[in-house]
């Protein structure tokens, strides 16, 4: 699963890939609803989607859910 710091510096990421002009939207793990909004996107995209693919953003759903409360902490 990939954190900002990689999308960014990754040639490969989705994020790098976006042509200059695309339109794109980015949910972050503050966001107390972007771990249901990640599940959602997959449950609309199973059928155009790979396995892995679902399986990263289902692990970046869980992994919001669980940096949100340590955030808070500090």
């Amino acid at each position: 699963m990939a954190r900002a710091k990689h999308l960014l510096n990754d040639p490969s990421s989705t994020l790098r890939r976006a042509h200059d002009d695309e339109p794109c939207f980015v949910l972050r793990g503050q966001d107390a609803t972007a771990p249901a909004l990640v599940r959602a996107w997959v449950e609309l995209n199973r059928e155009t989607i790979t396995e892995e693919k679902a399986a990263e953003a289902l692990e970046c759903a869980q992994a919001m859910e669980l940096w949100r409360p340590r955030r808070r902490a500090t």
